[in-house]
C-alpha cells in the first residue's frame, strides 16, 4: 500500500438538537485509509457512520479534529471524491448514457471523447446495450449500475459509498456486491463505504470498521485477509463473519447463530 489517502484525526462532531442540546455525533475519530484500499464503516444505527462519510466528502466540518486527503484538509465537496447513495439520484429526463456522461458535460469534455468514456463505464458495469433507455425503464439495481458508471466516468481517486445496496432485494445486492469487488480490483480505487450489512463488509473490505454509537467512535479494526475473489460459504469467510457478530454484541462467543439468521444487525437485538 501506498501513503494514506485520506486521514482522520480525532475527529469530532457536535450538533445541538431541536430542544437545544447539544449532541455528540462522532467523538475522537482517528483512521487511516490507504490509497487503493477498501474499507467498510460497520455498525448499528446512530453510531456516526454517515457523519464520518460526510465530514471526508466535506458536506460537512468536525467540530473538533480534522479530515486529511492526501496530506490537505478537506474543507468543502470535491470532484475527486465522489459520492454515491443509496438513492440513485439520476435525472429522468436524460437517458443513461446521458446520466453518464453527466460529469464529464459539466468539465467541459468534448462530446465525442465524453461518449466514449460513458460507453466504457457502461460496458464495465454490464450495461451498455441499455444506453438508450432512461431511468425508469430500469430495475433498481440497474439504475445504482449507472450511477456507479456515473461516478467512476469521471475517474475520482475516491469513492464514497453510503449504503448504496441497502434499498435492493437480497440477490440483487449479492450481484451488485460482486460487480462492486470485481470493478474496486480491477480500478484500484480508494473506497470507503458504509453498511449495516455485515455479510457485505466481510465480502468488500480489505478492512472493516466497526463503530458503536453513543456516541460514535471505533470501537474496533478488524482485517479481511481473505483471497479475492471472496466466497461467501468458505470456512475463512464463516469464521470472520462469526467475528465480526461478535464484536457487534449480536452472537456471544461459542454461541450458535439463530435459525434465519440474516447477518444484518439492523435485523438484530444488540446490547
Amino acid at each position: 500500500m501506498s501513503a494514506a489517502a485520506i486521514r482522520i484525526e480525532r475527529a469530532a462532531r457536535r450538533y445541538r438538537d431541536r430542544a437545544g442540546g447539544l449532541r455528540d455525533a462522532l467523538s475522537d475519530v482517528s483512521l487511516e485509509i490507504d490509497a487503493g484500499e477498501f474499507v467498510c464503516l460497520l455498525g448499528p444505527s446512530g453510531c456516526g457512520k454517515t457523519t464520518l462519510l460526510n465530514l471526508v466528502a466535506g458536506f460537512d466540518r468536525p467540530t473538533s479534529g480534522r479530515v486529511l486527503v492526501h496530506g490537505r484538509e478537506v474543507t468543502a465537496p470535491d470532484p475527486s471524491r465522489m459520492c454515491i447513495f443509496q438513492s440513485y439520484a439520476l435525472y429522468p429526463w436524460r437517458s443513461v448514457l446521458g446520466n453518464v456522461e453527466y460529469g464529464l458535460e459539466v468539465r467541459g469534455v468534448p462530446r465525442s471523447e465524453r461518449r466514449d468514456i460513458a460507453h466504457e463505464y457502461l460496458r464495465l458495469v454490464g450495461l451498455e446495450s441499455f444506453a438508450s433507455h432512461h431511468p425508469h425503464e430500469l430495475s433498481g439495481g440497474m439504475q445504482q449500475r449507472v450511477a456507479l458508471a456515473r461516478a467512476l466516468a469521471v475517474d475520482p481517486g475516491i469513492l464514497l459509498m453510503d449504503e448504496p445496496f441497502g434499498a435492493l432485494d437480497a440477490l440483487t445486492r449479492m450481484r451488485l456486491q460482486d460487480e462492486m469487488a470485481r470493478i474496486a480490483l480491477q480500478r484500484a480505487k480508494t473506497i470507503l463505504f458504509v453498511t449495516h450489512d455485515v455479510e457485505e463488509s466481510v465480502f468488500l473490505a480489505d478492512r472493516i470498521v466497526v463503530m458503536a454509537p453513543a456516541p460514535g467512535r471505533i470501537q474496533r479494526i478488524l482485517p479481511v485477509q481473505l483471497k479475492r475473489p471472496r466466497c461467501r460459504t468458505s470456512d475463512g469467510f464463516v469464521a470472520l463473519r462469526a467475528q465480526v457478530l461478535q464484536e457487534l454484541g449480536v452472537v456471544h462467543p461459542g454461541q450458535p447463530f439463530p435459525p434465519g439468521h440474516s447477518n444484518n444487525p439492523r435485523q438484530e437485538s444488540t446490547p
